[in-house]
């Protein structure tokens, strides 16, 4: 439809200013005194009158009777095409709205089908989506039946504070272990940090990647369930282990009777004899720091998601599935408005554009009738006038400046006829009738113009 009206009007958006004005020629009608001083009759007259010019025996009409014959007959002939040029530049614009008109049942289906197009683009990946929602809904639905959940699945925490705790765990434990063992390590403390970020990792990292098998201990199935205390076991021993480890770590390279870094083989040995005994109560700190942190990076994972296995996840990917098909539906609608929304800007101008060009139309066809029938009939009458009164004062000026007879034939009246533009006024009748037809049709689209936007409004489809 817009790609109609856009063609309809593209060569008169611009409505046609000055059709049959000045732009032309100049139809003021000028009086007597004016022809007399362009035609330079008096020294006309007299110059060739001095001389006996024309002789008096001449039958044919001098040069200054010929000049005069044919600027009028060049004036009938210039007027005249200036007219049909106007009349022609009309049937031409009229013809071109007429046949374009012709063509708006196309142009309306082509912008119907551009809003199809888009609905049927998104017919098959909405309906797709809209399955895989049933199916995710069912999948889930199953899985809360056999698994005996009444409640709904526990919304996953935020992704920055779940990440958050897992940075502030690393940057506490490695600064305080960097603390206690640096000064031992390497004589420094920023040095030691890169041994205590090692323990610090590690402790983080059991705990991360135990926490999904620990949840198991929420499951129905008794089986399933011991295996996930059994990781917990697991993830105690691992812990502990570890951390105590690093207590004889310490005791190692801090003896005073030792040689630091080179006793670190030392804390195996220990470990080994007796895994829970420790030097200084300070080891017992950094065993106590190192397991409350994993402790801590344990339950920031376990509670990340929902606590019994499996449920959360079901859970999310339904939620995907649904935020996908609100997001397909959101696109198919919002394509379908930004068309919607520039066929209507742009069809607004167009009209406006198309009613300021009906009624400049409207004025120039005025314009033209007037001027076929009265101003060209009172520019002539007044210009053969003015041309017959420029003969006589010739003759009359000539014959008191001679001193022969002047020829017969300046007793002669020169022809300045014209006649009425019978054919023109006939063409211009047409082509007013032509205009009256395409501007009742042009009318009619303008009153059609709202239901046309309510005909595309309601070929769009609400998802």
């Amino acid at each position: 439809m817009i790609e109609w009206i856009k063609n309809f009007f593209s060569k008169t958006e611009k409505p046609d200013v000055g059709l049959g004005s000045s732009i032309y020629s100049n139809w003021t009608i000028q009086t007597t005194g004016h022809w007399m001083e362009h035609f330079n009759v008096e020294s006309e007259a007299q110059a060739n009158g001095s001389l006996d010019l024309p002789p008096s025996e001449s039958s044919s009409p001098d040069q200054f009777h010929a000049h005069v014959k044919t600027e009028f007959d060049r004036f009938k002939s210039t007027k005249k095409n200036e007219i049909d040029i106007q009349i022609n530049s009309l049937g031409s614009t009229l013809g071109r709205l007429n046949d374009n008109q012709d063509t708006f049942s196309q142009h309306e289906q082509k912008f119907t089908n551009k809003i199809r197009a888009v609905q049927n683009d998104y017919e098959n990946r909405i309906k797709t989506a809209n399955e895989d929602v049933k199916a995710s809904k069912a999948d889930l639905s199953n899985f809360k039946r056999n698994n005996k959940l009444t409640r709904p699945a526990k919304p996953m925490s935020s992704q920055l504070l779940f990440v958050m705790i897992i940075v502030v765990i690393l940057i506490a434990e490695t600064i305080l272990n960097g603390v206690f063992l640096g000064e031992n390590l390497t004589g420094s403390s920023a040095a030691g940090m890169t041994w205590a970020f090692a323990f610090s990792a590690v402790n983080v990292s059991i705990g991360l990647i135990l926490a999904p098998l620990i949840r198991n201990i929420n499951h129905v199935k008794s089986g399933i369930k011991l295996f996930g205390y059994f990781t917990g076991l697991i993830w105690v021993s691992i812990i502990t282990a570890f951390n105590f480890l690093i207590g004889h770590f310490r005791d190692a390279i801090t003896n005073p009777s030792g040689q630091g870094m080179e006793d670190s083989y030392l804390a195996l040995e220990a470990i080994k004899l007796s895994p829970f005994t420790l030097g200084e109560p300070v080891s017992y700190f950094l065993v106590a720091l190192g397991m409350m942190c994993a402790l801590i990076a344990l339950l920031d994972s376990f509670f990340h998601a929902d606590t019994y296995p499996g449920y959360g996840k079901k859970s999310l990917e339904l939620d995907g599935f649904e935020e996908n098909l609100l997001g397909l539906k959101s696109e198919a609608n919002s394509e379908q408005e930004v068309l919607y929304a520039d066929f209507v800007l742009k069809g607004n101008k167009l009209i406006s554009s198309a009613t300021a060009h009906i009624t400049n139309l409207h004025q120039t066809i005025g314009f033209i009738e007037l001027r076929i029938r009265e101003e060209y009939r009172d520019y002539f009458e007044n210009l053969a006038g003015s041309f017959e009164a420029v003969i006589e004062q010739y003759r009359t000026s000539n014959k008191e400046a001679r001193d022969t007879e002047a020829p017969k034939y300046f007793e002669d009246k020169i022809d300045f006829s014209w006649r009425a533009l019978d054919d023109q006024s006939q063409r211009m009748k047409t082509e007013s009738e032509e205009f009256i037809n395409v501007r009742s049709r042009t009318e009619e689209l303008l009153k059609s113009w709202p239901d046309i936007q309510v005909s595309i409004r309601n070929t769009r489809k609400e998802y």
